[in-house]
């Protein structure tokens, strides 16, 4: 077969991240779909998510969720914690989650009050690793993940890949906002803003300024 030309390359790289990005418009949507039935997931990240043969998206490992209809103990905040060098994920009774995806206020043992806006702001640390490759609490040892975690806002996308698109990292961060009432009200609405980015349309999270809304419309 012939070598694939440059212009084959960059069509290559962007086929793949519209693809990824279709998967997590799915994603979202799934999500939304059990917010609906009153589940929230709340250890939302890809790890946790599989593309099928045939492009449909499947949500993995249930196992941390929570029915907003059943009663739950408060637990173990980070600074009552003792932190273990081994392992990625906490277990129930602790700070609850994946430490490199996970949200402020599960880190500060607030499981319990998770709602929506706890895995839209998980949705934001998936998108987040879209965009840069990496988890948004990445650090070399659980301690800093989780206090990286606890800090909230991460380094902001483009910092770590300047080919990120601004757009969709004004989506990340707004997903990931340190205050719950800050973040997107639902999890269609990330939903919604992505499938506007990829036809070409503004999002909500990000102002466009006249030179960009030009070249939109040119």
């Amino acid at each position: 077969s012939e070598p694939l030309e440059e212009g084959d390359v960059e069509d290559s790289i962007e086929l793949q991240m519209q693809r990824l990005l279709d998967s997590f418009v799915s994603l979202c949507e799934t999500v939304g779909y059990a917010h609906e039935r009153g589940i929230i997931h709340r250890d939302i990240k890809p790890e946790n998510v599989m593309v099928g043969a045939f492009g449909e998206t499947l949500v993995l490992d249930w196992g941390l969720a929570k029915d907003k209809s059943a009663p739950e103990e408060k637990l173990t905040s980070l600074s009552d914690m003792h932190l273990s060098s081994a392992g990625t994920e906490t277990r129930a009774g602790s700070v609850m989650g994946s430490p490199g995806y996970m949200a402020p206020e599960l880190v500060e043992g607030e499981a319990h009050i998770a709602d929506e806006r706890t895995d839209i702001y998980l949705l934001g640390a998936s998108l987040y690793e879209i965009l840069t490759g990496k988890a948004p609490h990445h650090s070399g040892s659980l301690t800093g993940m989780l206090e990286r975690a606890r800090a909230g806002v991460p380094d902001p996308p483009r910092e770590r890949n300047s080919d990120a698109s601004k757009v969709l990292a004004a989506v990340c961060l707004k997903a990931m906002q340190k205050s719950r009432e800050d973040r997107y009200e639902s999890a269609m609405g990330v939903a919604r803003d992505v499938r506007r980015y990829l036809a070409g349309e503004p999002v909500s999270a990000y102002e466009e300024n006249s030179y960009e809304k030009f070249i939109r419309f040119w």
